[in-house]
């Protein structure tokens, strides 16, 4: 088996990472590695020659740590946020590696905003995008306002298919990969 080319294999990084969901249960998450990027001959991004994630809800939970475990791992990371205080947070646990944006998956103009951000960052290009972005709503559906159920379809599944096809070009040059995680809470 030959080594995968470029100064990522010194890095070690695991292609699956686990996300522990309580003390028996946790999933695996497929991120990739740089290194595999370099190794299948994908261009990485061209003006900081390091691959580049955009990870929507990042201000908590497998979002969140998501961006740290991937800024941690040598990529230009994107952290998709809604307020100023969930940016700050980012910076300040990625030790200033992760970079937030401000993005509500729900909002058109933030989504544009957020685009043209991040591909002004990396000169155009995106090797990795994470949908993660979602909302959770309880109860029977008898007491559940339509108008709350709208939102969470609207940010469930509409919000995630306009961030994707936002990112497509920008994917696509880079041969890039599109991860959607989604969750029985929402």
């Amino acid at each position: 088996m030959s080594q995968p080319r470029g100064w990522f294999w010194a890095t070690g990084a695991p292609t699956r990472v686990p996300y522990l969901l309580d003390e028996r249960r946790r999933v695996w998450i497929d991120i990739g590695t740089p290194s595999s990027h370099a190794d299948a001959g994908r261009s990485l991004n061209k003006r900081s020659m390091m691959p580049s994630v955009f990870i929507t809800g990042a201000s908590t939970g497998i979002g969140h740590d998501a961006v740290l475990r991937m800024s941690n791992r040598g990529w230009t990371t994107f952290a998709g946020v809604r307020t100023d205080e969930d940016g700050q947070r980012v910076i300040e646990d990625s030790g200033g590696r992760a970079q937030p944006v401000r993005c509500d998956i729900t909002s058109p103009e933030e989504i544009e905003e957020a685009r043209t951000s991040i591909l002004a960052a990396t000169g155009g290009n995106l090797t990795g995008l994470v949908n993660n972005a979602g909302v959770a709503l309880a109860g029977p559906i008898e007491f559940v306002p339509i108008s709350d159920l709208r939102r969470q379809i609207e940010t469930n599944v509409i919000g995630h298919a306009a961030v994707t096809k936002a990112f497509i070009p920008a994917l696509r040059s880079e041969a890039g990969r599109i991860v959607n995680i989604s969750s029985a809470s929402g």
